[in-house]
Parts: C-alpha cells; sequence; structure tokens
C-alpha cells in the first residue's frame, strides 16, 4: 500500500516540466524576455508582458510558505531531503536575467521596477530584502546604461515610488 503510493507520488522525466519544476517556468519566460531584448528582436513590449507575467506568480506565492528542505517521520527522524529554495531564489531568477538584457530600455525597467513594488506592498516585511535588491540593482543597470532626459526621470520616479511603497501609473502615452 504504502509502496504503491510512494510509487505515484514519483515521476521521472527526461524533460524538465512546469508542473515539477518552479524554475523551469521562470526560466522560459526570462528566455523570452532575453531573446526580445536581442538587438535583433528589440520587442519591449513582449519583454514587458514577461516581466508581468513573472511579477503575477511571484504576487502569488510571495505570502506562501515556501518548500521545507526535510521531511521527516512521526518519530522525527530524517527521511528526505529536498533541494532547498525559498524567497530570495525565486525573486532572483525571475528579475536577474531580465535585469542583464533590458537595462538600456527605460520602459522595461520602470515595469520591472512597478512590479517589485506591487510585490512588496503584498509581501511580509521579512521578503522585503530580495526585492528592495533586485529594484537597486536594476536602478544601477540603467543607470550606468546612461539613461538620459526622460528615460531617467521615469526610472529614478519608480525606484523612488519602490522606496516608498506606492506604484506609479503605467508608462506615459
Amino acid at each position: 500500500m504504502l509502496r504503491e503510493r510512494v510509487t505515484e507520488a514519483i515521476h521521472v522525466n527526461k524533460r524538465r516540466t512546469v508542473r515539477g519544476d518552479v524554475f523551469f517556468c521562470i526560466d522560459q519566460l526570462t528566455e523570452v524576455a532575453q531573446r526580445a531584448m536581442s538587438p535583433g528582436i528589440n520587442d519591449p513590449f513582449t519583454a514587458c508582458h514577461c516581466a508581468d507575467r513573472l511579477t503575477a506568480a511571484l504576487y502569488r506565492a510571495c505570502d506562501r510558505a515556501m518548500p521545507v528542505d526535510r521531511l521527516a517521520d512521526e518519530n522525527g527522524k530524517l527521511r528526505v531531503m529536498l533541494q532547498k529554495y525559498g524567497w530570495p531564489e525565486l525573486v532572483e531568477s525571475a528579475y536577474a536575467p531580465i535585469r542583464r538584457y533590458g537595462f538600456k530600455d527605460a520602459r522595461l525597467v520602470a515595469n520591472v521596477l512597478r512590479g517589485l513594488t506591487q510585490l512588496k506592498r503584498k509581501a511580509p516585511p521579512d521578503r522585503h530584502d530580495p526585492l528592495t535588491a533586485q529594484a537597486d540593482a536594476i536602478r544601477d543597470a540603467a543607470l550606468a546604461a546612461d539613461l538620459h532626459g526622460p528615460d531617467l526621470e521615469q526610472v529614478e520616479e519608480n525606484h523612488a515610488a519602490f522606496i516608498e511603497g506606492h506604484v506609479l501609473r503605467d508608462w506615459p502615452a
């Protein structure tokens, strides 16, 4: 009986799946965003859409318990050790790849900063540090890209809004 239940609960596959690997989902979206921001394609709309989807997924997870890395039996004896990941790893894997490729596009930078602000507003305070690290890193990358005028203002306004905890409206028309 127990053997059958365990066997039914374990699925072995040659490839990663969206059902069993949250980082696979994140990797897929960040890959599309990175490709969209490549010089040959230059499609910030698609990159912003990917960032929005990542933010929506993290929004659902930001106040949930993260998986435990050790499972014990009823007597407290360790039975299973899992690969541990937590909130910081989710935030890093979602936004760092986009930051590396999209820092020159003020619209994408502002979009990600707005998403981080939404997460900060919902997440408990003990989960703010990874969000702040990403917001600061994306702002710094954008400033290093030598943005000027309205682009620089938009990035600075959205970073300030993140620090203050209020979400600015979308990119000006």
